[in-house]
């Protein structure tokens, strides 16, 4: 990326009509096809040599035009293909899939125009923009080259991929782009008109709040076994879930108000850029790529708040009471974006198992790794997790809560220390720092894939990241009577940022393994001092970097939206590339989905007793089930929005 842009800018300086710069990485990012390993597939590679040559060609006095229909012949043209051929996977034959695709040849085949041999497997037509630009020096050379593409449902699947494309040719494309601007200010405005909808509807809902004692006193004389509502949901302040709170009620400000609403917001928006970076859907910005890293914050979040709460208002419960009654403030939104996902994979011919619509109904889909990277709504594995972390919580507490200083800052310390395995054994095993990279999502055929996915994901390669933010839980309440740790941590959040915003900007300073180290959470120092500066010490006045983020609380209840619907709304997007207008997009469905999804089933949920909710995961298994049944599959396609990726 850097030395593409170098090279880009470059030539933006000398670029002249005949010195021209082509990006193919601009080129084919829009291509309805994936990469092998940073490699072009075979087929990528043939449709730009016939995009360059067409463009190179085209002001030649007998013009190459043979037909409209590229039809790419041969068993390993695709990344798809390629990535699903057993002996691609066989190490002892191939260093990289991109070897294993060469040894077999593609062929360009073109074809009269389909529409005169009424081809009926031909289907749906995709609009593909490719910038050939070069630079502003080029004045009338400036062009795009416009693609119209038309996909087989077969497309991918049998062998074959086949594309339709009118003469190539460079050609001025200002009505696509006054079309897609306009499309662009329709969406503005309709995010407009949601904001306004979300903000009258927490208007009304903040009204409904609003009892005066007289009227509380008059409920409690005509029923007595009324209490108020500020009481009834008290319980949802001590939110757990490592997920953006999404409480009904909220108490007043003190000493020991959190403020974690805009950290958590932006941890999940940028898990969200980390996710489109992955996908090349956004600016190639170094810092957008770490998303993942925020994931164990999350965890760690989870087990500092659920301690805290613990700590002021402890409450002897079951494990599986504890598991429902946590439960409440995350599933009714998990519950709705599941069947969402499902309608959409339906669309795209992308049906799932069963048995992942089972594991995925009752939040255990993070459990066994041979299903984990086949789920809907993948980005929502961490939920499972917490469910374990839920169940252990009691248990876990009864240790963490009886430790002196000296043994809680020795325990952190060791498990700091733990995620470092990662980097250390293959060091001295003398092995491949990257050996992980062997593994191809969605797969797991050999005990590679198991182990990488394991590791990615199980909640026991997790727990000890919980049980930091336990020992952190621990620690605030330790620290307050120890003369200067006030004022070390006024320091601590923005010194973490700081520290996070270093190694994510700088590459120089990259971690080893860090697609697999980072996430297993050797970053947990720096997001522990964000966690600790924003909480402050118990009982002591906030720092002054919360007490300055606090007022931005309210939007803590709009995270964990953000995270659950950004799968859903890249694939109602419109376009491959993501800026403002979709983040505003995705903003406007998050707040839409926590006022009239999460908020009002999970007020209704605290009112049931435990058999019903014990029968909410039955009836989402049903429901699951039922339409995966009733609903067929439309022919995949691959000109059909992809997926977030979900590493």
């Amino acid at each position: 990326g850097l030395l593409r842009n170098a090279a880009k800018e470059a030539m933006i300086r000398t670029a002249t009509p005949i010195l021209r710069f082509i990006d193919l990485w601009t080129l084919t990012m829009e291509l309805p096809e994936a990469c092998l390993g940073g490699h072009p597939s075979p087929m990528s590679m043939l449709w730009t040599w016939q995009v360059l040559l067409g463009g190179f060609c085209a002001h030649a006095a007998q013009q190459p035009v043979l037909g409209t229909l590229a039809e790419f012949e041969g068993p390993r043209c695709t990344a798809d293909q390629v990535i699903h051929e057993r002996i691609c996977h066989d190490r002892s034959h191939w260093k990289t899939f991109f070897e294993c695709a060469l040894a077999k040849p593609c062929t360009l085949v073109i074809h009269p125009d389909p529409e005169a041999n009424s081809t009926p497997e031909v289907a749906d037509t995709m609009e593909v923009m490719v910038d050939l630009t070069i630079g502003t020096t080029l004045k009338a050379e400036q062009a795009n080259t416009t693609l119209k593409a038309e996909q087989a449902n077969t497309t991918f699947k049998a062998g074959q991929a086949v594309l339709v494309a009118e003469q190539t040719v460079l050609v001025a494309t200002e009505e696509v782009v006054a079309n897609r601007a306009l499309l662009d200010r329709i969406i503005l405005a309709c995010m407009a008109v949601l904001i306004a909808v979300f903000s009258h509807v927490a208007e009304q809902h903040l009204t409904c709040r609003r009892t005066t004692g007289a009227d509380q006193r008059q409920l409690a004389a005509a029923s007595p076994s009324y209490k108020p509502i500020v009481e009834t949901l008290e319980e949802v302040q001590d939110d757990d879930s490592g997920n953006p709170s999404t409480n009904l009620s909220k108490k007043p400000p003190t000493g020991d108000r959190f403020a974690f609403g805009l950290a958590r917001y932006i941890a999940s928006l940028h898990v969200v850029t980390g996710h489109l970076h992955a996908q090349s859907a956004i600016a190639d910005v170094s810092a957008f790529g770490w998303g993942f890293s925020w994931v164990p914050w999350f965890f760690m979040l989870s087990g500092f708040i659920l301690f805290s709460a613990e700590h002021e208002r402890p409450k002897a419960e079951a494990p599986s009471d504890y598991i429902l009654r946590r439960s409440i403030n995350i599933y009714p939104l998990y519950a709705v974006a599941l069947v969402i996902s499902l309608l959409i994979a339906k669309s795209q011919g992308h049906s799932p198992s069963y048995v992942v619509l089972v594991l995925q109904a009752w939040l255990m889909q993070a459990w066994p790794p041979q299903y984990t990277e086949h789920t809907l709504n993948m980005q929502c594995w961490f939920l499972s997790c917490l469910v374990v972390y839920w169940g252990l919580f009691q248990a876990l507490y009864g240790v963490v809560s009886g430790m002196k200083l000296g043994i809680v800052l020795s325990t952190m310390l060791a498990l700091f220390l733990l995620p470092w395995l990662i980097v250390v054994v293959p060091l001295w095993a003398e092995l491949d720092m990257n050996w992980y990279h062997s593994h191809v999502f969605g797969h797991a055929e050999d005990t590679l894939d198991l182990l990488v996915v394991f590791l990615k994901f199980n909640p026991l390669v997790y727990l000890h990241v919980f049980v930091i933010g336990m020992l952190l839980g621990r620690l605030r309440c330790l620290l307050g009577g120890i003369w200067g740790a006030p004022n070390c941590i006024e320091a601590f959040a923005p010194v973490g940022y700081v520290g996070l915003l270093l190694i994510f900007c700088i590459p120089q300073v990259r971690l080893p393994a860090s697609k697999l180290s980072a996430r297993l959470s050797v970053l947990l120092p720096l997001q522990s001092m964000i966690l600790l500066g924003l909480a402050g010490l118990q009982g002591l006045t906030a720092p002054f970097f919360a007490h300055m983020v606090s007022p931005l609380n309210f939007i803590e209840s709009y995270a964990y939206g953000i995270y659950v619907n950004q799968f859903i709304c890249w694939h109602l997007w419109r376009t491959k590339r993501a800026g403002v207008l979709f983040f505003i997009f995705l903003a406007g469905v998050s707040a839409a989905s926590v006022h009239l999804v999460q908020r009002p089933v999970e007020a209704l949920l605290r009112q049931s007793n435990k058999p019903v909710l014990m029968l909410v995961p039955l009836g989402v298994t049903i429901l699951l089930v039922v339409l995966n049944w009733l609903c067929p599959d439309s022919a995949a396609s691959s000109s059909a929005q992809a997926g977030l990726p979900t590493g």
